[in-house]
């Protein structure tokens, strides 16, 4: 009798699927809250008092 190699993949194509869907789902989850943090500090010039005070503010108004 041959000995035939023995063909495998190591990592089958629905793992394969799964991890990419679940690495595309983590990336639109994340983007959103890098883009609105990038927007934010260079919207403020890399100071965060401006958001500080804006804070303040607000909690003022309140009337805490």
């Amino acid at each position: 009798m041959e000995n035939q190699p023995i063909r495998y993949e190591p990592w089958p194509a629905w793992v394969k699927v799964t991890l990419i869907a679940l690495v595309i789902l983590a990336v639109i989850s994340v983007l959103p809250w890098i883009f609105m943090w990038s927007m934010g500090m260079n919207g403020m010039g890399m100071n965060m008092s401006g958001m500080v005070s804006a804070c303040l503010a607000m909690m003022e108004r309140i009337g805490r």
